[in-house]
């Protein structure tokens, strides 16, 4: 099933596209109002050109904010396996 096509970008641009992207998609929640074609919306509405520095601060800020949520996710896993050390879903870590 395709979501979006016809996205043209060139190799300069395809990393500032991204870090937008994700920092719109990661915290979308669908519900009844905001749903899949909401979310198609607002991707399509990003700034897809801009000087090198705010290029380069919004993806810095997007590789952030990921390094982050990496962080968070093995802590809970950390936090899970001291608090259910046999649950299957906690690995050892």
């Amino acid at each position: 099933m395709t979501i979006l096509d016809r996205i043209f970008l060139d190799e300069d641009d395809q990393a500032f596209v991204l870090a937008q992207w994700k920092v719109i998609a990661q915290p979308f929640s669908v519900t009844e109002k905001a749903n899949g074609r909401k979310l198609c919306n607002t991707l399509r509405k990003l700034a897809v050109s801009a000087g090198g520095a705010v290029k380069t601060q919004i993806i810095d800020l997007e590789a952030e904010l990921a390094e982050t949520e990496r962080k968070i996710e093995k802590t809970e896993r950390e936090m899970n396996s001291l608090l259910n050390p046999h649950c299957p879903d906690n690995p050892v870590i």
